[in-house]
């Protein structure tokens, strides 16, 4: 029985001259999210969220009137850009943030209690967070964002391909 293959997948060790199994397969770190099974877990779970833009944040908790708005806005900010958080889905956020709301194709989340809202969209395969538009609840009640934001707008459509029509050469029946 010396070194050859005992079972597909057993095999003697020369060295220790013992019984080892060899996995028929490669282990690949494997997590089920919810519902599938996410095979590159390892590059899955290092990916956070990239907030675009804090500047927006910022111009908004600037104004006079909104200047409590500070303290919340900053607090949203570092905590969706922790390295923890990683949403795929929004079920995911939505287990995180109960008050966050989807409308069109856009996320909006209550801020400061209630007070502010922000509009954003996310895109979640590429983990990044798009701040639209910062308000008050009286201004988000106005409904004149939508509009501006283009939450049910539909996606871009590509161009038609110009397609080059060839005559087709037929022979006759003589030749």
């Amino acid at each position: 029985m010396g070194d050859e293959l005992v079972d597909v997948g057993w095999f003697r060790r020369r060295d220790l001259d013992q019984m080892v199994r060899i996995p028929r397969t490669l282990f690949l770190p494997v997590r089920i999210s919810r519902t599938r099974i996410v095979y590159n877990a390892e590059q899955w779970e290092k990916a956070r969220m990239r907030v675009i833009s804090k500047t927006r944040l910022r111009e908004f908790w600037v104004t006079p009137k909104c200047g409590d708005s500070e303290g919340p806005l900053r607090a949203w900010h570092t905590h969706v850009s922790h390295k923890s958080v990683s949403w795929h889905s929004w079920s995911e956020l939505k287990a995180e943030y109960g008050s966050a709301s989807l409308v069109g194709n856009c996320v909006v989340f209550n801020i400061g209690g209630n007070k502010y809202r922000l509009v954003t969209r996310i895109l979640y395969p590429s983990q990044k967070v798009f701040v639209l538009r910062c308000m008050t609840h009286a201004e988000y009640d106005e409904d004149t964002w939508k509009a501006d934001c283009g939450c049910y707008d539909p996606p871009p459509t590509k161009p038609a391909k110009e397609t080059k029509t060839v005559p087709i050469k037929r022979k006759k029946r003589g030749e």
